[in-house]
C-alpha cells in the first residue's frame, strides 16, 4: 500500500472522540419533547448510551420512541432533530423489526429522559462537585502563605481549580435544565449570568447577584492564571481572593444545595 493510499485509509477510518456527554443530555432534552407530543415510551441505543462502545464525532443519536400517532411522526421527527447538532435517528417501535424490538427490550435498557432519574443523577453528580469544592478549600487553608513565585503558583492553581469546579456545577445545570451552554466568545461570564435568572416553569435562580459578582473575581482569575507566567502572579490581589473563598464557597454551597432540595422535590 503506497503512502497516499495509506493515507487516505487513516483518514477514512480515524474519527476523533466525540462528546458523549453533550449527545446524552441532549438525548434527555429529546425524550422529554416526544413526551410531549404523546409518546409513551423513548428507549435509547446505540454508542451514546453504551459506554463500553467508542463514541466518535460521527456517532449520532439512536432513540426508539412508542406512541406517536403516524400522522404526526415527520412533523414530530423533525422538531427533534432541530434540538441537537448531533444526527438523530428516531425509529418508531411499532414498525420496528423483531431485532431492533428485543434490542430494545434487553435487560437494562431504561426509558431516556425520565425526570426523576435525570434529577437524581444531576443532584449526585453536583454533590460530587461539592465535596471536590471543599477539599479544595482544606487544602488552600494549609498551603503556606510564602510570595515566593513557587508558592504562588502553587496557590493560584488551586484558586483555578476552584472555579473550575463552580463552573463544572453550572454546565451540568445548564445541560440538564436550560437546554444548553451558551455560545460566543464571552459564555463562560454568560453561564454565571444565567445562572442568576429564575426560567419560569423549568427552574428558579441557582445563585444570586451578589454571589455571581464574587464568582467572577474567581473566573477572571482563573483566566489571568491560564494566560501569565507565575512570575508576574499579583500576591496582594490572590491574597484577597484567598481571604474570601471560605465564605464565597459556603454561600455557593448553601445555593446549590438548596436547588438540589428543589430539583429533588420536584422530581
Amino acid at each position: 500500500m503506497d503512502r497516499e493510499t495509506l493515507l487516505k485509509h487513516i483518514r477514512a477510518t480515524h474519527f476523533e472522540s466525540g462528546d458523549r456527554e453533550l449527545a446524552l443530555s441532549d438525548a434527555r432534552r429529546i425524550a422529554a419533547y416526544l413526551v410531549e407530543q404523546g409518546a409513551s415510551r423513548v428507549v435509547g441505543i446505540g454508542s451514546a448510551f453504551e459506554p463500553a462502545r467508542p463514541f466518535t464525532d460521527r456517532s449520532d443519536i439512536d432513540l426508539v420512541v412508542e406512541g406517536i400517532a403516524p400522522a404526526r411522526f415527520f412533523s414530530v421527527s423533525a422538531g427533534a432533530a432541530a434540538m441537537t447538532d448531533f444526527d438523530l435517528d428516531l425509529t418508531p417501535l411499532e414498525v420496528a423489526t423483531e431485532a431492533l424490538r428485543r434490542v430494545v427490550s434487553e435487560s437494562g435498557r431504561r426509558d431516556v429522559g425520565r425526570e426523576e432519574d435525570v434529577a437524581r443523577r444531576l443532584a449526585t453528580e453536583i454533590e460530587s462537585e461539592l465535596a471536590t469544592l471543599t477539599a479544595l478549600g482544606e487544602e488552600l487553608a494549609k498551603a503556606p502563605r510564602r510570595d515566593d513565585t513557587y508558592s504562588l503558583r502553587a496557590r493560584g492553581s488551586i484558586l483555578h481549580d476552584f472555579y473550575n469546579g463552580v463552573e463544572r456545577v453550572f454546565l451540568r445545570i445548564a445541560r440538564e435544565l436550560n437546554g444548553g451552554v451558551p455560545r460566543g466568545d464571552q459564555w463562560h461570564r454568560d453561564l454565571v449570568d444565567d445562572m442568576t435568572l429564575e426560567i419560569p416553569e423549568v427552574r428558579p435562580a441557582v445563585i444570586d447577584q451578589d454571589l455571581a459578582r464574587a464568582l467572577g473575581d474567581y473566573l477572571r482569575f482563573r483566566h489571568l492564571f491560564r494566560n501569565v507566567y507565575g512570575g508576574v502572579l499579583d500576591a496582594e490581589r490572590m491574597a484577597s481572593l484567598e481571604e474570601r473563598l471560605p465564605e464565597t464557597l459556603a454561600a455557593f454551597r448553601q445555593r446549590v444545595e438548596a436547588f438540589v432540595s428543589w430539583m429533588l422535590d420536584r422530581g
